[in-house]
C-alpha cells in the first residue's frame, strides 16, 4: 500500500488497524475482491473509497478481526 492511500484510508476511517502479513496471497474464506476500471485519468484515491464506501455503509466498519 503506498503511503499516499495508507493517509488517506486513515484519515477517512479514523482508528483503522492495519494488518500486515507475509501470506497475503494465501487464499480466506471470508475474503472479497471488488475492482473497478479506471483510465489514466481517474484520481485512484477517489476510486478506492468507491469501492469502501458501500461495504462500510453495510455496517462492515465494526467487524472485529482475530
Amino acid at each position: 500500500m503506498t503511503k499516499a492511500v495508507q493517509k488517506l484510508i486513515d484519515e477517512e476511517f479514523q482508528g483503522i488497524v492495519h494488518l500486515r502479513t507475509s501470506t497475503l496471497h494465501k487464499k480466506i474464506a471470508s475474503a472479497r475482491l471488488d475492482f473497478i476500471k479506471l483510465s489514466g485519468s481517474e484520481n485512484e484515491l477517489e476510486a478506492l473509497l468507491q469501492v469502501l464506501e458501500p461495504s462500510l455503509a453495510k455496517g462492515n466498519k465494526k467487524k472485529k478481526v482475530g
